[in-house]
């Protein structure tokens, strides 16, 4: 049960489910009866049938239908809308249920625990009896939400503003709208501070972020000769089998996600207050630049290029060694300076390859 919800024994005897209700076994069912046969906000339900079904069914129905013709999601804004929309098509799956066994396997299927079912009736309850402290709860809870925040071990700052996410979430609940409107100004000023708190720690992360980005793509960049000389290297068949060949492909998927973004401080400040994303990059307390796919692609990209380079070293020498015409020191000395290729990669072009071409060709 919800941690919000007083003590069974301390509930009203009229609001507790009679012995022999079918609902009482099952826990979904109990979260719904505890929710939805409170005292009433309206002064009756409106479904022409109600003795078809349990007073919680009916309750359910009714709200359900008080909703539909209110709309309230139409006076939200669109993120707390949303949650309005996604809410409501949940509730009315478990609606459209003919028995309570329906309503059971329906129920537990649509949420995960029966918290979360009793969130969604506290929502629609909520913004039918109280809409305006509901429209505050929610486009409050609605940023936090959409505000992750990491909890790292390295980052004490982000430990600490994780909890106080965690706290202003919970006392954000949609019951204070009935229960206790009085205290949304005060929950208003802790989700101030929380916000104030996120905006200053979103600032410096996007600095941070694009700085580290900007800095993969260059790395990426220095890297395109090694690249080149790659490709020509691949199209020598002597060189045995391709070395890296889908590094081209994974270096321009790269260099497309390092995107940078120019929104300034300035502007990004001002968005925060409404939205506790990046209004161009999207860009969350919880994202990383991609510095280790980088630092792999480096690695690979260096490893088949000493592979090729292995290979072209071990033919150059071989020839240098079989030139038995020339004194063996001096065939010594030329198969040192033959396996001393590395430099290659930096002047490789196609008169090059083309040259190697030849050079193997003659040996063969």
């Amino acid at each position: 049960m919800p941690a919000n919800d007083p003590p069974t024994e301390n509930r009203p005897t009229e609001n507790r489910p009679p012995e022999n209700d079918p609902t009482a076994s099952r826990p979904f069912l109990d979260e719904l009866h505890a929710a939805l046969t409170a005292p009433q906000q309206r002064p009756q339900d409106r479904v022409s049938d109600e003795g078809a079904y349990p007073p919680a069914q009916r309750r359910l129905r009714s709200l359900l239908e008080e909703v539909r013709s209110a709309r309230p999601q139409a006076q939200l804004e669109a993120g707390s809308a949303a949650a309005v929309r996604d809410a409501l098509q949940r509730l009315a799956g478990i609606a459209m249920a003919y028995d309570a066994d329906g309503i059971e396997r329906r129920a537990a299927d649509t949420y995960a625990a029966p918290a979360a079912l009793r969130a969604d009736l506290d929502l629609f309850l909520a913004l039918t009896a109280a809409p305006d402290p509901a429209r505050r709860l929610l486009t409050m809870q609605t940023y936090v939400r959409r505000a992750p925040v990491p909890e790292t071990p390295e980052r004490v700052d982000l430990g600490e503003l994780a909890i106080d996410r965690r706290l202003v979430l919970q006392r954000l609940a949609m019951n204070v709208a009935l229960t206790a409107p009085h205290q949304i100004d005060e929950l208003s000023a802790n989700f101030d501070i929380f916000r104030q708190r996120y905006e200053r720690a979103c600032r410096e992360h996007h600095r941070r972020f694009h700085a580290d980005v900007r800095a993969l793509r260059r790395t990426l960049d220095s890297h395109r000769a090694h690249l080149d000389a790659l490709a020509l290297l691949n199209a020598i068949g002597e060189l045995g089998a391709a070395a890296g060949s889908a590094l081209r492909q994974e270096w321009d998927a790269l260099r497309l996600s390092l995107t940078s973004c120019d929104v300034n401080d300035a502007d990004l400040t001002t968005a925060l207050q409404h939205d506790p994303v990046c209004p161009a990059c999207d860009l969350t307390l919880g994202d990383g630049a991609p510095a280790a796919d980088v630092d792999r692609w480096v690695d690979e990209c260096r490893a088949a290029i000493r592979t090729k380079q292995r290979r072209l070293a071990g033919a150059m020498v071989a020839r240098a060694i079989a030139e038995t015409h020339r004194p063996t020191f001096d065939r010594f000395l030329r198969a040192v300076q033959a396996s001393d290729i590395a430099p290659l990669v930096e002047v490789m072009d196609d008169g090059v390859a083309q040259l190697i071409r030849q050079l193997l060709a003659r040996d063969a």
